[in-house]
């Protein structure tokens, strides 16, 4: 075993062997030693150099589909720090205190709650990645990195894909009527497509768009929702205060 990760590692910082959509990251080579689309083993190298470059872009913590188990073969003055999502919308995020990574130590995450990022690497970070997806997940979430606050939410499962692009279509049609289906949504829409309804609504008919998200800031029973509504909301206010006349 240890003559074959050894082997391995070599060929891994010879040449970057490039991942499947969704499991690249621009500062980890990885080696993909098994996918059947549900399960995912790879060996993971962490660039130390490449993890000092400043990110480009807004900086974003994602919370996505299925477990993680990580097992650490070589960590070399490595800390680590587990990142949760919490209930609260207002805080967004909560921040374990970073902690050294031993070799032979695991970590298991949730991957719809928990994340998992390097503080410091004072050496080679090598570890196996164990990824599971979860068929039932409806959607992923994106948060800023510095003030925890939500910046994205889409969907995981294709069907809903395409009929949050049915919407947008719609919306691009002048189809007035499609409001009166976002109105009407079933219950069992997930919380990312009752966000995309609305806000196609918005650009629909502005006056039925925010009675719409009005209604989403006080009876939608995501609380993460809500208060995205509500923030959208006084945002819309701000900029356009005779919107208060439908509230």
């Amino acid at each position: 075993m240890r003559d074959w990760l050894h082997a391995c590692v070599i060929d891994m910082a010879q040449e970057t062997v490039p991942l499947p959509p969704g499991y690249s990251d621009p500062t980890v080579r990885s080696l993909v030693l098994f996918d059947d689309g549900d399960v995912h083993l790879s060996l993971a190298m962490f660039d130390a150099q490449a993890s000092c470059a400043d990110r480009s872009g807004q900086d974003t913590l994602e919370f996505a589909d299925g477990w993680t188990r990580l097992w650490f073969v070589r960590a070399d003055r490595v800390e680590a720090q587990r990142i949760c999502r919490t209930d609260t919308p207002q805080a967004g995020v909560r921040r374990d205190p970073p902690r050294q990574v031993r070799p032979g130590q695991e970590f298991l995450l949730d991957n719809a709650s928990e994340i998992l990022r390097f503080t410091a690497i004072g050496g080679a970070c090598i570890f196996l990645r164990l990824l599971v997806r979860n068929p039932m997940q409806r959607h992923a979430v994106e948060h800023d990195a510095a003030s925890g606050a939500i910046v994205r939410i889409r969907q995981a499962q294709a069907h809903e894909g395409r009929l949050q692009m049915t919407l947008s279509l719609l919306r691009s049609l002048g189809r007035a009527d499609a409001i009166d289906t976002i109105a009407d949504k079933p219950q069992s829409w997930p919380p990312d497509l009752r966000w995309h309804g609305v806000r196609e609504a918005l650009a629909l008919d502005s006056r039925r768009g925010f009675a719409l998200l009005e209604a989403m800031s006080r009876e939608d029973p995501d609380p993460m929702l809500r208060a995205l509504a509500r923030e959208t909301r006084d945002r819309l206010l701000q900029a356009y205060p005779q919107l208060g006349e439908i509230a």
